[in-house]
C-alpha cells in the first residue's frame, strides 16, 4: 500500500519536473527566438548610452550680410542632489548663484528638498554661456586637491544646448519673429522659413562597462551621427536703410504721440523690400505684430494715383482732360467736398493730383462704371494678400460689388470707403510708377548652406500687368513729381533731386461713421522720379497736433531719402557733364554740368561727395572720383589756386 503511494508521489514529482522543464524550454524559445529582438534592445540599453549632439539653427542675415539672428552655444545647468555632499552644499549654492545671478537661499533650499525627495535631476538654469560654465567649474575646484575636485563637481552637470541671439531685437523683431521652447519658428521669417533654418540633431553611442566606466565599444559596434546645422536665410533688407527708416519713423511716432506707425521702402523695379519698420514695438518677445502687413486703414489721397492710372488705362480720360470744380459736389443727397476752402476752377488731371482735389477725383471716377472700377481694384491686388514671405499678413478685401451703394464709387475715388494694408498700398503704388507691373513683395533674397551653397534663390515674381501702356507710368510720374515740387507733397521736396509722391489724410472709421478728429496721415514717395529706384510709404495713425500727410508723413520720407542719397552717394539730377569714376581699375563715365568762377580749393576732407559736387556744379573742371564714402583726400590740396587746374581728384573712403 505504502509502495503504491510512494510510486504515485514519484510519478507526480516526475510529472511536475517534466512540466517545469517543458515550460522552461518554451520560455527559453520564446525569449531567445520569438522575443530575441526585444531582449536584445533591453540589453543594448543597459550597456550603451546615447548622447545627442546639438545642431545650430541657421542664421538670418541682411542683404549686406549683417547677422540679425543666430545660434550661440550654451548649456543647461543640471544638479544631482543625491551626489551633492552636505559638506559642499553652501559652497556650490554660493558659486552658482553668484555667477548666474540667482537667489542663493532659494537655490540652497531647492537642493535640500531635492535631497530629501531623492531627486537625481534638477534643472537649475537654461542658456548658460560657455564663459559662465568655465567660471563655475574653476571656482568650485579652486585650491582643492584631486579627490576634493571630483567630489564637489560630481553632482554638477552641464548639458550642451544653443540659445537664439537677436543682437538688434527692436530693429528687426517684427520681421524675424521668434522660436518657441522646442525651437520651432512661430512668427515672421523664423516661421515661414522654419524648414530651411532647422538643423538635425546628431548623436553618439558610448559603451558602458560593468564598472560604470565609459569605454570604447567593440569594433563595428560604435555609432556616431554628426549634427547638421540649418541653412542661412539672407534677406533683401539693407541694414543701413533699415536703420535710416527705423530712426526717422520712430522719432515721428514719438513726437506726434501716434497710435501706431508703419514704414516700408521697396524697389519698384522688382518688388524687393529694402527696409520695413513698425511701431509700437512690444516688450514681449511673442508680441511681434507687424503693422506693415497686418494693420488695415483707409488710405485717403495716397490712393488717388491708383484711380487716375486706372482711368487713363480705361481710356475714359487722357492728359488733356479737364474738370470744372466748385470744391464741393452732391452725390445721393450727400455733399462731398475738398479739405479746407476747396480746390476751385477748371482743373487738369495734373492739377487734381497736385492739389489733391477730392471733387476732381469724384468726377474722374464718374467716367467709370462700378464694374470697371471694381475690376481695376482687383487687378491692383486690393482683394488679395500680397503673399509676402512673412506670417501674419492680414486678409483685406474690396467691398463686394453687390453691396456697393451710390456713394461707394465716389468715396473710393479719393481713397475712403476702402481698406488696405500698408504692404498692399505700396505694391499697388509701385505698379503705378513702374510701367504697370504688380510684383509680389520679396523679403528673402536667398537661402544658403553654412558653406555658402545656394539652396533657394527668390527672383522677382510678377503677379500681373495692371496696364500694358508704359506711357501711363511716365505720365503718372510727372504728375506726382509736380505734387511734390508744387503741391501737397512739398514736405518731401529735396533740392537737386527729382522726387515724386502723393500725400494722404484719411478720416478714421468709427461706430456709425467716421470718428470726429481722428485721422491717418500718410505719404508715398519715390526717387529719382524719371526712373524710380526707391519707393517709400509712411503711415502714421492718429497723429496729435499736426494731422495732414504733407506735414506729418512727407517730411519723414524726405529725411529717409536724404540719408539714402548720402549713403549711396547719389549725384543730384541737375548736375550733367563728365565725371570719371575710378573703381577697381575700371574707368566709368557719368556727366556733370559746369561753369563758375570759384578759384580757391576748399578743404573737403571728411565731407560727402555731394558737398564737393555742389561746389563744382558750375565749373569747367573734370572731376575724377575714386572709391566710395566720405572724402579722404583730394588734389589740388585745400587753399590751392584753381585758375590753371583742369582736373580735380577726389579720393573717397568709408569712414
Amino acid at each position: 500500500m505504502n509502495n503504491k503511494i510512494n510510486n504515485k508521489r514519484i510519478k507526480i514529482v516526475i510529472g511536475v519536473f517534466y512540466f517545469g522543464f517543458i515550460l522552461l524550454i518554451v520560455n527559453l524559445f520564446k525569449i531567445q527566438i520569438i522575443e530575441h529582438k526585444n531582449w536584445k534592445k533591453i540589453a543594448y540599453k543597459q550597456y550603451y548610452t546615447k548622447e545627442y549632439l546639438e545642431d545650430k539653427r541657421g542664421q538670418i542675415l541682411t542683404y549686406d550680410k549683417k547677422e540679425i539672428a543666430y545660434d550661440l552655444e550654451s548649456y543647461i545647468l543640471i544638479l544631482d542632489p543625491f551626489r551633492i555632499s552636505d559638506k559642499y552644499l553652501d559652497e556650490i549654492s554660493s558659486v552658482i548663484s553668484s555667477v548666474l545671478n540667482l537667489n542663493e537661499e532659494e537655490l540652497k533650499n531647492k537642493i535640500k528638498v531635492g535631497k530629501e525627495n531623492k531627486r537625481r535631476y534638477l534643472n537649475i538654469s537654461n542658456n548658460v554661456f560657455a564663459e559662465e560654465k568655465e567660471e563655475i567649474y574653476n571656482l568650485l575646484i579652486k585650491d582643492k586637491k584631486k579627490l576634493e575636485r571630483e567630489s564637489i563637481i560630481s553632482g554638477v552637470f552641464f548639458k550642451e544646448d544653443t540659445i537664439r541671439i537677436l543682437p538688434e531685437l527692436d530693429l528687426f523683431k517684427n520681421i524675424i519673429g521668434f522660436i518657441n521652447i522646442e525651437k520651432e519658428g512661430m512668427y515672421g521669417i523664423e516661421r515661414t522659413y522654419n524648414s530651411y533654418l532647422k538643423g538635425t540633431k546628431g548623436y553618439s553611442e558610448t559603451y558602458l562597462s560593468t564598472h560604470n566606466k565609459f569605454e570604447l565599444p567593440l569594433k563595428n559596434q560604435y555609432k556616431k551621427v554628426e549634427a547638421k546645422d540649418g541653412n542661412n536665410v539672407i534677406l533683401t533688407i539693407d541694414y543701413v536703410m533699415q536703420h535710416i527708416l527705423d530712426e526717422n519713423l520712430y522719432k515721428t511716432f514719438i513726437e506726434t504721440n501716434a497710435e501706431w506707425a508703419a514704414g516700408v521702402i521697396v524697389s519698384p523695379k522688382n518688388g524687393k523690400i529694402l527696409a520695413m519698420s513698425s511701431f509700437p514695438v512690444s516688450d514681449r518677445l511673442v508680441d511681434t505684430r507687424n503693422n506693415v502687413i497686418y494693420n488695415q486703414y483707409e488710405p485717403g489721397s495716397v490712393f488717388k494715383p491708383i484711380i487716375v492710372s486706372m482711368a487713363l488705362n480705361e481710356g475714359v480720360i487722357d492728359e488733356n482732360s479737364r474738370f470744372y470744380s466748385t470744391g464741393r459736389i452732391k452725390k445721393y443727397n450727400t455733399i462731398l467736398k475738398d479739405h479746407g476752402n476747396g480746390v476751385i476752377g477748371n482743373l487738369s488731371i495734373s492739377d487734381i493730383i497736385e492739389k489733391s482735389s477730392n471733387v476732381g477725383m469724384i468726377m474722374i471716377g464718374d467716367n467709370m462704371t462700378n464694374q470697371t472700377m471694381y475690376n481695376g481694384l482687383l487687378r491692383y491686388g486690393f482683394n488679395e494678400k500680397t503673399d509676402i514671405e512673412l506670417s501674419g499678413e492680414r486678409d483685406v478685401s474690396v467691398p463686394n460689388l453687390a453691396n456697393w451703394s451710390g456713394l461707394t464709387k465716389p468715396t473710393i475715388s479719393f481713397g475712403q470707403g476702402i481698406v488696405v494694408t500698408p504692404i498692399q498700398m505700396v505694391m499697388g503704388f509701385a505698379a503705378v510708377i513702374n510701367g504697370g507691373y504688380l510684383y509680389k513683395p520679396i523679403i528673402v533674397d536667398r537661402v544658403e548652406t553654412p558653406t555658402g551653397e545656394i539652396v533657394l534663390k527668390n527672383n522677382p515674381q510678377l503677379k500681373r500687368r495692371v496696364f500694358e501702356n508704359e506711357k501711363i507710368s511716365e505720365t503718372m510720374r510727372l504728375y506726382l513729381e509736380r505734387a511734390v515740387a508744387n503741391g501737397t507733397g512739398k514736405g518731401a521736396y529735396i533740392e537737386g533731386y527729382n522726387v515724386g509722391g502723393k500725400t494722404g489724410t484719411s478720416q478714421k472709421a468709427g461706430k456709425g461713421g467716421y470718428a470726429r478728429g481722428k485721422y491717418i496721415a500718410s505719404f508715398a514717395g519715390f526717387f529719382p522720379s524719371d526712373d524710380p529706384e526707391y519707393l517709400c510709404l509712411i503711415v502714421v495713425d492718429e497723429p496729435k497736433r499736426k494731422i495732414y500727410g504733407g506735414e506729418v508723413a512727407a517730411p519723414v520720407a524726405k529725411k529717409v531719402f536724404e540719408r539714402i542719397i548720402k549713403y549711396k552717394n547719389i549725384i543730384p539730377n541737375n548736375i550733367k557733364e563728365k565725371i570719371i569714376y575710378l573703381k577697381d581699375d575700371e574707368v566709368q563715365f557719368k556727366t556733370l554740368k559746369i561753369d563758375t568762377e570759384k578759384n580757391i580749393m576748399p578743404n573737403f576732407v571728411g565731407y560727402s561727395l555731394r558737398d564737393a559736387l555742389e561746389f563744382f556744379s558750375e565749373t569747367n573742371y573734370e572731376i575724377i572720383i575714386k572709391g566710395s564714402g566720405k572724402i579722404k583726400s583730394h588734389e589740388p590740396k585745400s587753399g590751392s589756386c584753381l585758375d590753371k587746374v583742369q582736373k580735380v581728384y577726389l579720393n573717397l573712403e568709408e569712414m
